[in-house]
């Protein structure tokens, strides 16, 4: 792996592994996705999940599995990576809910920056009520954005 990107996802995968973490990750389709080099760093481990697009899958067995993922995290580590906005909001639901602490939720989105012309990684951080301390501008918000537009709401983001 190369590049700072890749040292923040080789460090956040060795850390959900060694300290039982749930770590997941998206990216916004062009940042080159890391699912081949984060296989190789897990792959003896079989702690890698990489979960459909979102709409590939029923909504509700993503938000239905989020128990079995957090039992496997505790057990384990484990690291997803996703494109399911159903299963970002089911792990947010989970901290709400008091059945995985914010700590040990790990979210990371990487998306490819065309000004620089170069990926980059945003780190939320999840509160107590399932909150995201940031939300990367692209990310599962195109229903935020189209209803905003329908309601009439000048410059509307999540």
């Amino acid at each position: 792996m190369s590049g700072i990107v890749d040292q923040v996802l080789k460090k956040a995968v060795e850390a959900a592994l060694s300290e039982r973490r749930l770590l997941l990750i998206s990216d916004d389709g062009y940042a080159r996705s890391p699912s081949v080099d984060l296989f190789s760093l897990v792959h003896d481990k079989a702690n890698l999940w990489l979960y459909p697009e979102n709409g590939v899958h029923p909504r509700d067995l993503s938000e239905r599995r989020v128990p079995h993922y957090i039992k496997r995290a505790r057990e384990t580590g484990l690291v997803i990576l996703t494109y399911s906005e159903p299963l970002l909001h089911g792990l947010r639901l989970a901290v709400r809910g008091g059945l995985i602490e914010p700590e040990n939720v790990v979210i990371l989105f990487v998306w490819f920056n065309e000004e620089t012309g170069e990926r980059c990684v945003c780190r939320p951080l999840v509160d107590l009520r399932g909150n995201l301390s940031e939300w990367p501008h692209g990310f599962f918000d195109q229903i935020e954005k189209d209803l905003s537009e329908m309601i009439g709401w000048e410059n509307a983001s999540p």
